[in-house]
């Protein structure tokens, strides 16, 4: 280390005592700061401890004295050494602080000195911003007011910094404005009424300050509105047709003049209802399509003043069961009807059916090919069952019975349905040669299951070969009927139905 080591007293001082004719001579005593070195970089602001060692030929440490001083202002006062010469100082550097001397003086005042050359580093200012409250608020004296901000530093510990709140009319709030490990400031309180220069401020530990501010209202406490009057449009609401819509008809009251703004929500037999459009006001419709018969939908509107919640006002209305919505002519299964959709009006009983399209349009439960001829209505079946049981399938999907054949004109339309689903060949299972209502199998002798007097036939040549007691029909391709066991194995086909 290189010291620049100065003599402040350039002569020796001389003894003035004498001791048997001879004269002392007293050494001047010598000092090294040993902390630091020359050019060594510090930190502005920030406490630094400077160490060094003093000594003497003639003297005891005891008998020494040490002053340290920064540039030429005394930092610590004169005090005598430890027992080993040393000594310390602490000493806040300045930007400007760049010579740190220690002097050692003797009993006889001789002088020793060390100068340190070092180099400050400036530092930089805390930073702060406020999150809240927002500039040009407006809040209200019974209102709790968020004060929350973020404050850090480029070399302290961020929840090493001292903060605080300032009020231009309150005065430092009382508020926990002590930084958590990110440097987020939170706290809550209530301001009086008035105009407010807020300020947060932020010290970190060299004592270098920062603050921002904001410029707030705070009025007298806000008075919340008043509840409306609301409505909901059409009273009678048709299903499927008429949106439900949720009027003011009495806007609310504000005796602050505050603007208002309304929140509407709305619940079916008591659930709530998210689905909501909007007509002239967000959410204040529910769509024809989200309501049916026999619900009570509720409509709640609450208006707010921009501060804080009114009293809420709500409305009712129940859609009255109709029993004849799509004005099919036919009543909905609700009313004891038999019309399976009562939304649609191409779905009805003997409405005609198309085989395989997944939609039960005449309300059969049965998945058939199915037509009207203006006095009967027939449906080809797919089945794959004996007679016996396909009867019983007709009977039970509300049919009259098994197809009676009363005439050629009646067998055409049967085979036209055959022809509609592509002439399936005859075969066990087909739909191809179903089965119809003649039979000798109720009564002993041919005749219709239904009762019917017709005495039309259509045998197929060479039948019938008693080969049994009941008949399908198209046995050949060619419409012909074929006499077969009712019930055996191996004998199972599609059926037509009739009404």
């Amino acid at each position: 280390m290189s010291r620049l080591l100065l003599a402040l007293s350039p002569v020796l001082v001389l003894a003035c005592q004498k001791d048997d004719g001879l004269t002392a001579f007293n050494a001047e005593p010598e000092a090294e700061i040993t902390s630091h070195s020359d050019g060594e970089e510090v930190l502005e602001g920030y406490v630094q401890t400077f160490r060094g060692s003093v000594t003497d030929p003639d003297n005891s440490a005891e008998d020494l004295t040490t002053i340290w001083y920064v540039g030429t202002e005394e930092a610590c006062a004169a005090a005598t050494p430890a027992s080993d010469g040393s000594t310390s100082c602490d000493i806040v550097i300045g930007a400007d602080d760049s010579k740190i001397t220690l002097e050692v003086l003797d009993d006889q005042n001789a002088a020793g000195s060390d100068v340190l050359e070092i180099t400050v580093t400036p530092t930089e200012s805390p930073e702060v911003v406020i999150f809240t409250p927002e500039e040009g608020g407006l809040y209200f004296s019974d209102e709790l007011i968020l004060f929350s901000g973020q404050v850090s530093d480029g070399e302290d510990p961020a929840e090493d910094l001292i903060a605080w709140w300032e009020s231009s009319l309150d005065g430092e709030l009382d508020l926990d404005a002590e930084p958590d490990t990110a440097g987020a400031v939170s706290d809550a309180g209530y301001l009086t009424e008035g105009e407010h220069f807020i300020e947060l401020h932020v010290e970190d530990s060299t004592g270098k300050t920062s603050s921002a501010a904001v410029i707030i209202d705070v009025g007298s406490p806000n008075t919340p509105p008043e509840a409306p009057e609301v409505s909901i449009s059409p009273e009678a609401p048709s299903v499927g047709e008429d949106d439900l819509v949720c009027v003011v008809d009495v806007a609310s009251t504000d005796a602050d003049g505050d603007a208002i703004a309304y929140d509407f929500a709305w619940d079916v037999d008591g659930a709530a209802f998210t689905g909501a459009i909007s007509t002239y006001l967000t959410g204040d419709t529910v769509s024809s399509a989200d309501y049916t018969h026999d619900q009570t939908w509720t409509c709640t509107v609450t208006p707010n003043d921009g501060i804080e919640d009114g009293p809420s006002a709500s409305e009712s209305v129940t859609i009255a069961v109709s029993c004849d919505s799509d004005g099919d002519g036919y009543e909905s299964l609700d009313c004891g009807g038999d019309d399976c959709d009562d939304t649609d009006s191409g779905i009805y009983p003997w409405a005609g059916d198309t085989f395989g399209d997944g939609v039960d349009s005449d309300c059969d439960s049965l998945d058939c090919e199915a037509v009207g001829d203006g006095s009967a209505y027939y449906a080809l079946c797919d089945g794959s069952i004996n007679w016996v049981d396909a009867r019983n399938a007709c009977l039970s999907a509300g049919y009259t019975d098994l197809a009676s054949v009363d005439d050629a004109s009646v067998e055409l339309v049967l085979m036209g349905l055959i022809t509609n689903i592509g002439s399936p060949k005859c075969v066990t299972g087909s739909m191809g040669c179903p089965w119809i209502g003649y039979n000798a199998y109720l009564t002993g002798s041919w005749s219709w299951s239904d009762g019917s007097g017709s005495t039309y036939v259509n045998w197929a040549s060479p039948e019938p070969t008693g080969d049994g007691s009941c008949v399908h029909m198209n046995r050949y391709g060619s419409t012909g009927w074929n006499d077969t066991n009712c019930t055996g194995g191996g004998n199972e086909y599609g059926y037509i139905c009739e009404q």
